[in-house]
């Protein structure tokens, strides 16, 4: 199997803070502009929870959908719905517009 990358790629955080009104299924914006929907996003866990830890509410990520991915925002599926203040934190690698 071949992999091929397409320079330069860029890998950043991305931290979102829960309103508590999202849901379970919902999009976080980037805060960057990709070259297209075909990058990656991981989560960043702490302690083994996919909220971090200081306001961890045990909030499971169950999905991270690749069809659902723009240039600027990428969709979250989630076991259970945020508290507000609740901080999901991603790393995203991808080429950078710009």
């Amino acid at each position: 199997m071949a992999f091929a990358v397409t320079p330069p790629v860029t890998t950043f955080a991305v931290t979102y803070t829960a309103t508590g009104s999202e849901g379970t299924d919902f999009t976080i914006p980037i805060g960057a502009t990709l070259a297209s929907g075909s990058y990656a996003v991981i989560v960043q866990s702490a302690g083994g929870a996919s909220v971090d830890g200081t306001q961890s509410s045990g909030v499971e990520v169950i999905d991270l959908p690749i069809a659902s991915r723009t240039a600027t925002t990428f969709r979250v599926v989630l076991g259970q719905a945020l508290a507000p203040g609740d901080v999901l934190q991603f790393l995203v690698t991808g080429s950078v517009v710009g």
